[in-house]
């Protein structure tokens, strides 16, 4: 039996084509979260997993609540799992030309108050403005990620 097809593909929407034709052959019940960027290195404990947006993307309050799932776990090898929704506005043309980056630290679901309404800021555990080159490579860093962030004044909430 032949499945019917839900939707057309739309690459703005869909991200990649295995999203869509996944999407298609998948029940409504199911979430397809896929992470644009993993930065790790060999030998490092530090995972951060980030979800890029533009400035006037939407992030999706079930987007949060399924990377809520991962943010701040610890895995049994002892692996930190620090996830991000990161948004900016870079220049194709120039390498060295950036908007403000915004990286919007996700809380742990355990960490949420879900008997409430929730906004989308009540997902976010902290929020970095990330304004030079020097703030950006420290930052996304794995190996100076969490002490780099700890001394640095860039938390704004």
């Amino acid at each position: 039996m032949k499945n019917k097809l839900k939707e057309k593909y739309n690459k703005e929407y869909h991200n990649n084509l295995f999203n869509w034709f996944i999407s298609n052959h998948l029940d409504n019940e199911r979430s397809i979260i896929d992470f644009d960027t993993c930065f790790t290195k060999r030998g490092n404990k530090n995972m951060i997993m980030c979800d890029i947006k533009l400035k006037e993307d939407k992030v999706k309050r079930n987007t949060l609540l399924q990377y809520s799932y991962l943010a701040n776990l610890k895995t049994n090898d002892n692996h930190h799992i620090f996830c991000y929704i990161i948004s900016c506005k870079l220049d194709k043309e120039d390498i060295n030309k950036f908007s403000i980056v915004t990286a919007y630290e996700i809380k742990n679901f355990k960490e949420i108050n879900f008997n409430k309404n929730i906004s989308n800021m009540d997902f976010y555990k902290n929020v970095f403005l990330l304004t030079s080159l020097k703030q950006i490579k420290g930052f996304f860093n794995v190996e100076t990620h969490i002490k780099y962030r700890n001394e640095t004044n860039l938390n704004v909430i």
